[in-house]
């Protein structure tokens, strides 16, 4: 199973997030953008997790304690790439989130996983392999910020489907006080 670990979002944000992908799609000459229903914020990715795991990684999440979080989104950025860029959106700094990220990384290892030692970037993809010559590589400003209230996180299931990339959520854990 391929699992990670993340923050999704309510259909209003994603509305907002989507006007923002639309856009970027309009102003582009070829790429692969994400589907709504893909948006998403991950805190640690797993890669492939065999089944018998799966208890060792619900231990490890549900030792998590974290406050409700409120996230915003301030800014757009891109990863230039010899295929065409990743678009994504980036967050503003947020002691909460990176807290809540560090001690699931902790929680995962002393669970026996391996998981990426980078330092976190917070950031949603909106787009991979974009060719946006009328950006001439630059970042436009959102229009306005974006607010994330959320209270859980979630186990996802990554997996193709005829093709299309589909995530399933198999478990959730809530805030300290929800």
């Amino acid at each position: 199973m391929r699992l990670f670990i993340a923050i999704n979002f309510p259909q209003e944000v994603k509305k907002e997030i989507v006007s923002l992908r639309d856009d970027l799609r309009r102003q582009s000459e070829r790429g692969t953008f994400t589907s709504s229903e893909n948006l998403h914020l991950t805190l640690v990715f797993l890669g492939e997790v065999d089944s018998p795991l799966l208890p060792a990684v619900n231990a490890a999440m549900s030792e998590v304690e974290f406050p409700p979080l409120r996230l915003k989104i301030t800014h757009q950025g891109r990863f230039p790439s010899r295929d065409g860029d990743i678009r994504w959106l980036g967050f503003e700094e947020n002691k909460d989130l990176l807290k809540l990220q560090r001690d699931l990384t902790a929680a995962l290892k002393s669970h026996g996983f391996q998981v990426d030692e980078r330092p976190y970037k917070p950031h949603l993809t909106l787009g991979r392999r974009i060719a946006a010559p009328a950006l001439k590589g630059k970042n436009p400003p959102l229009p306005e910020v974006i607010t994330v209230e959320s209270s859980k996180i979630s186990l996802m299931l990554s997996r193709r489907i005829d093709g299309r990339l589909n995530y399933k959520e198999l478990h959730t854990y809530k805030a300290i006080g929800e």
